[in-house]
């Protein structure tokens, strides 16, 4: 009786259960993102995580056109998406779900007032664009406006799927620590494209370029203001690929707006590549403007060599726009069910960066070896990770987890699908005595 009674005592744990303790890093180290990216990855290949990246990425832009958003919310969803499966893997979520909770968690975050079923019915449109086109809900496509509403879609579904989204938009706050400050390199552009004396095309494709930045994970590697000038950079470098420059001491040189664009852009291109003062004014490195470009150039080669080019090309009369919320871009206005897969690769493939027809995946390729070529020359240059350097936390290794893995205390029980522990099956709640989490963010 008495060893029985010892032995009950003994097993009950002295003291308050521990708590775990999450900081929000607002931008991550280049090795950080590499665990990470390698660790939520699994079985899947580079190339295949990228599509799924791309893939997610037009399916928000999608969304987003067909609702109106503004730009900011957009790519403010595109980069939750990036930030979420760098803490879950991809594997154990459909794109489409994770990107409907990114787009209201960024609603919220940029007081873009919608409700989740407003976002997921314009979802549907997309995913389901048969039903799109047959609609006869009152809110829905009746008079084939290509809208899906309440009528068109089951109750059951939409409301499993509204469910889901708010399961995920929780694990979304927990990723950015209930963090709302959210910055964006847009106003940036404008204001160091006027104060570097760029002109107003290689203004229009830097704002572009900043667009698409948010395809990559540019924005959780540096500040809005480095993306920024980046963004900058890489319009020049394009635009001296895109036309020839006159001869020297040719009549032609000085009432050739070609000409004279192109040698601007050798110019501003030769400032940004090189150090200089322009890196105290505008509180930047070359190291830094060149990691974000050879992203970018990794994005814009994928996008030419492993997809199929877009039967429609955005309009480039508007910069500000978005190319899908063009209304002649509806992803969903085919009449043909199996259009759902053809759309979902068009907006993969649609970048707000005019690419086809201009550039080559070949072109781009040697524009990279140039760049390598040029750092190889500076001393230092291939340590240099601009605004993602920041001091080594001293954080506790919790279950044998490497130090750099900012991705520990995340994620799903070993065994079990994020399925299971996002609805509400087991593993869903915190059981009693597990403890707390404390968020914390400058």
């Amino acid at each position: 009786m008495h060893s029985s009674s010892h032995a009950s005592t003994s097993s009950i744990p002295a003291g308050p259960p521990p708590s775990l303790v999450k900081r929000h890093h607002a931008y991550f180290t280049e090795q950080e993102v590499l665990l990470m990216t390698e660790k939520q990855r699994g079985k899947l290949t580079a190339k295949a995580e990228e599509k799924a990246r791309q893939t997610a990425c037009g399916f928000a832009e999608s969304v987003g056109g067909r609702l109106g958003f503004p730009r900011r919310t957009i790519a403010t969803a595109q980069t939750l998406f990036h930030r979420f499966h760098l803490f879950f893997a991809l594997k154990d979520f459909v794109y489409h779900d994770v990107i409907v909770s990114s787009l209201y968690v960024a609603c919220k975050m940029h007081d873009t007032l919608k409700k989740p079923r407003d976002i997921l019915l314009a979802s549907y449109s997309i995913r389901f664009p048969e039903k799109a086109n047959k609609g006869k809900g009152p809110a829905g496509g009746g008079m084939g406006t290509g809208v899906v509403g309440e009528g068109d879609i089951d109750p059951a579904l939409l409301e499993q799927d509204r469910l889901k989204l708010l399961s995920i938009e929780r694990l979304l706050l927990e990723t950015v620590c209930f963090n709302f400050k959210v910055h964006m390199p847009f106003s940036y552009v404008v204001k160091f494209a006027k104060a570097l004396g760029a002109s107003k095309q290689v203004a229009q494709s830097a704002w572009r370029i900043s667009v698409d930045s948010n395809r990559t994970l540019a924005p959780l590697l540096h500040p809005p203001h480095t993306v920024a000038l980046a963004s900058i950079y890489l319009a020049s470098l394009l635009g001296s690929l895109t036309s020839q420059l006159p001869a020297p001491d040719s009549a032609e040189e000085s009432i050739d707006p070609v000409g004279t664009e192109r040698a601007g852009c050798v110019a501003l291109s030769e400032v940004l590549g090189s150090k200089g003062g322009w890196e105290g004014r505008f509180k930047g490195e070359v190291g830094g403007l060149e990691a974000i470009t050879h992203s970018l150039l990794d994005l814009f080669i994928f996008v030419l060599s492993d997809l199929s080019p877009p039967s429609i090309t955005s309009s480039s009369s508007n910069p500000h726009q978005s190319p899908i919320s063009d209304p002649d871009l509806s992803l969903s206005s085919s009449s043909n069910p199996s259009s759902s897969i053809n759309a979902t690769n068009a907006a993969a493939a649609q970048l707000c960066t005019p690419l086809w027809g201009k550039f080559q995946a070949s072109d781009l390729t040697q524009l990279k070896i140039e760049l390598h070529q040029k750092a190889a020359g500076r001393k230092g240059n291939a340590n240099a990770t601009a605004g993602g350097k920041r001091k080594a936390e001293e954080e506790e290794v919790v279950g044998g987890k490497r130090k750099s893995d900012p991705s520990v205390g995340y994620g799903v029980k070993v065994g079990k699908k994020a399925s299971k522990d996002v609805w509400g099956g087991e593993g869903g709640r915190r059981e009693v005595g597990e403890g707390s989490t404390r968020f914390l963010f400058d």
